[in-house]
């Protein structure tokens, strides 16, 4: 008599900044020039200090999963992913401040 073993699929556990419940709202901090910070706060806006000039750029973002979307004052759209304390977007990367 032949006993099959059954496979079982069992998911990876998701890392907690995945989690749609957990907001990215904070201090991102660049790895390339640590005098760049993006601030967001948990009502979807953000503020972009580049040194000791206080937001240089500021707006909205909305954030979808992984995706993050920001919205300048210009209207101008920038697309990004957070993932594991990690803000990518474009070429540039934050961490958590």
């Amino acid at each position: 008599m032949a006993v099959h073993a059954e496979a079982r699929f069992e998911p990876m556990p998701t890392p907690l900044i995945d989690n749609p419940a957990v907001e990215p709202s904070g201090e991102w901090i660049s790895l390339r020039n640590t005098g760049v910070r993006l601030f967001l706060t948990s009502d979807g806006r953000y503020a972009k200090h580049q040194g000791v000039r206080m937001a240089t750029h500021s707006g909205r973002y909305s954030r979808r999963g992984r995706e993050i979307r920001f919205v300048d004052e210009f209207d101008f759209i920038m697309v990004g992913e957070i993932s594991n304390d990690t803000l990518k977007i474009g070429e540039y990367v934050y961490r958590r401040g």
